[in-house]
């Protein structure tokens, strides 16, 4: 009878060493995830932008969205930026990952979630310096700002 309980608890229980190993990858994934897509985004934004502002396709800040000029500054700012963004998480994210398959379980479950929350703050940053440096150059209706 024990035999049986025994055996019907591993065929319906994964194994932990199946189920950490699993999980390994899946933490692995989703650190490279986010720096793969800020460099397919930036590369974008720099090579194939539409020319014009629009409200579908391109990074749309309210004062990028003004002019021609203030569209295809942003298009190219937000470009360089987040490819820049995306190569360097792309480093913390290889880090990351030798780290989740090197270190013990509890460790490397901790190195996966900083590596996550390296790249929420690095997002953060390049939204705001992209937003704040648009501000500065650009006017609501997308003229260039005078220097004072």
């Amino acid at each position: 009878m024990e035999n049986t309980i025994a055996d019907l608890l591993d065929a319906i229980i994964p194994r932990l060493d199946t189920l950490l190993r699993d999980m390994r990858l899946w933490m692995a994934l989703a650190s490279i995830v986010g720096p793969i897509l800020f460099v397919a985004l930036g590369l974008f934004y720099l090579k194939w932008a539409p020319p014009e502002a629009n409200h579908k396709l391109g990074y749309r800040t309210y004062f990028g969205m003004g002019s021609v000029s203030a569209w295809k500054y942003t298009q190219k700012l937000a470009g360089k930026v987040w490819t820049s963004v995306g190569i360097g998480l792309a480093a913390v994210a290889l880090i990351g990952c030798i780290l989740l398959f090197v270190l013990e379980p509890a460790k490397a479950t901790t190195a996966a979630l900083v590596v996550l929350i390296v790249e929420f703050v690095a997002a953060l940053a390049a939204f705001a310096a992209v937003e704040l440096m648009v501000l500065l150059r650009y006017d609501i209706n997308g003229q260039k700002r005078k220097k004072k």
